[in-house]
């Protein structure tokens, strides 16, 4: 899959659970550490956990690495190598 085929399913992820406000930003031509970044709001702690299964059991069957994942009861981040 291409990048922006990940980040279009990432974001159909999150839209049909009801993640709010979701936004993706292009750094492709930056120095930070990922080309793309993809951030959204939830309704509340367990919500955003919701979030984080239904990616990871969404992406994870198409071949999505998940590299490295940094969560509290408010948030979640998730390195997916190029994209955050």
């Amino acid at each position: 899959m291409t990048i922006k085929e990940r980040v279009d399913a990432i974001v159909s992820v999150l839209d049909s659970k009801k993640a709010e406000e979701i936004e993706v930003f292009d750094l492709a031509d930056t120095d930070y550490i990922a080309k793309e970044v993809i951030i959204a709001n939830s309704f509340g702690g367990k919500h955003t956990s919701a979030l984080y299964e239904h990616l990871k059991n969404e992406l994870k069957p198409k071949g999505e690495e998940f590299l490295g994942v940094d969560e509290s009861p408010d948030w979640v981040v998730v390195d997916l190598g190029d994209i955050i």
